[in-house]
Formats: C-alpha cells, sequence, structure tokens
C-alpha cells in the first residue's frame, strides 16, 4: 500500500517545480497585467490543465499499481490524449473570437478608412447576421443604427466607453472583409471635449494583436508541450521508484 506521503514525492522533481512555478508565474501574470486581461480565463485553464492535470493523471496510476507495465502506460496515455482533445478543443471554441484579431490588416484598413461622420454612439442591442439572437454590442446611429467595432478582441471594452452615449464624430473602416464583415471598424473619434486619433486606434489595435501573440507563444503552446512533458517525466519517476518493471 503507497502512502499519501510517497505519492507526493514527485512534487520535489526539479522538472516538475519548474512546471509548477512557470505556472504560477504565469496565473498572477495575466491577472496582473492589463495588457494580458482579455486572456485571463484562458490562461488560467491552460495552465490549470498543465499543472494539475498531469499530476491527477499521475495519481490514477497509483491506483492501478498491481496492474502490468503495458497497462498503466496505456491508461495513462489515453487519459493524457483525453485531457489533451478537451484541451485542444475547448479552449479555442473559447477564444475563436479573440484569436480573429490576428488577421486584421490594421494598416491597410485605417488607410481606406472614411471621413469623420457625426452619428449618435450608444451600447445596445443589435441583431448580427452571425447570430441567432439580437446580443448587446456598440452601435452608431445617422439614419439607421450600425453596430461597430471599437475593440478587436472582446468587441465592447474600448478605450473610451465613457464616451457612449452622445454625439460623436467617427471614422469607421469602409472595407468590410473578414473577420469584422458584419461591424465596420473605428479608426477615429472626436467630441466637443474628447479626441481619440486614428494613430492611437491603430496603436491599441495592434497591442491587442500582440497580447493573442503572446498568448498562443508564451502560453497555449508551452503548457501543451509541458503536459506531455510532464507525462513522460511523471512516468518515469512512477517506475522507478513506485512500480518497478
Amino acid at each position: 500500500m503507497i502512502s499519501p506521503i510517497q505519492k507526493n514525492r514527485f512534487l520535489t522533481l526539479p522538472f516538475v517545480r519548474f512546471v509548477y512555478g512557470y505556472c504560477a508565474l504565469g496565473i498572477m501574470a495575466v491577472w496582473s497585467l492589463d495588457f494580458l486581461q482579455s486572456f485571463r480565463i484562458e490562461t488560467t485553464l491552460s495552465l490549470l490543465m498543465c499543472c494539475l492535470g498531469s499530476s491527477l493523471i499521475h495519481y490514477f496510476d497509483y491506483q492501478h499499481i498491481n496492474n502490468t507495465v503495458s497497462d498503466i502506460r496505456f491508461q495513462n496515455l489515453k487519459l493524457h490524449l483525453w485531457g489533451a482533445l478537451i484541451f485542444l478543443m475547448i479552449i479555442p471554441l473559447v477564444i475563436n473570437k479573440k484569436v480573429e484579431a490576428i488577421w486584421y490588416n490594421v494598416d491597410t484598413q485605417a488607410h481606406y478608412a472614411q471621413p469623420l461622420t457625426e452619428g449618435f454612439l450608444e451600447l445596445a442591442e443589435a441583431r448580427l447576421p452571425n447570430h441567432r439572437q439580437p446580443i448587446q454590442t456598440i452601435i452608431f446611429s445617422q439614419q439607421e443604427s450600425t453596430p461597430i467595432i471599437c475593440d478587436l478582441i472582446t468587441r465592447e471594452r474600448c478605450p473610451y466607453t465613457e464616451q457612449f452615449g452622445q454625439i460623436v464624430d467617427l471614422s469607421l473602416s469602409t472595407r468590410r472583409i473578414l473577420p469584422y464583415q458584419y461591424e465596420p471598424v473605428v479608426f477615429e473619434l472626436k467630441t466637443a471635449h474628447f479626441h481619440y486619433t486614428k494613430q492611437q486606434h491603430i496603436a491599441f489595435y495592434k497591442q491587442q494583436q500582440r497580447a493573442v501573440y503572446v498568448y498562443f507563444l508564451f502560453i497555449f503552446f508551452p503548457s501543451l508541450f509541458l503536459f506531455f512533458r510532464m507525462r513522460k517525466v511523471l512516468l518515469a519517476y512512477y517506475f522507478s521508484h513506485v512500480q518497478k518493471p
């Protein structure tokens, strides 16, 4: 019978400590930096899957200590593959709208933006072609209401939400291409006492695109790699310290 103390000894492995430290640092960073605030939930899920998912599967191996080595390896691999399948399916589905931001050519769209046009800016419900039900979104009203975007990731959290609910001058993108073909993107906003310029919009949109790259390069793909690397390290520890072949 394996005691709980022996089961926890894998936490002393340098690689395991490194992975747990990486996960803890990543979660603290993403909840502290405004730059990555749009990816807090996705990052937390990815890193918890990396650390806790591998550890829970390792604990599960102790329940089959009387099985053969091949059976334990097979069960371990199957659980990791299921975990990776869920991990690869759920996370992209959660963030698919956010990922679309990297496909938007900000400089080109800014070049073809229309001149400033006066209208009323507000947050209200609108029906979009790619949604079955009306959704809460940003509306620019002239003769008719037009759903617009001033945030490429969340599509609602603009740098100037306090300017909603009043008459404004807006410059919108004129070329409605993917991924925002149903909602023009704002490239300049001006009121009597506020002006968010085209260059400020471009800088803001590019910062959001960098956040998507940072998430994939430093969170998503590394956590997936470490998830399977943890499997190899923990299996080696299991067979060398718990059940020797």
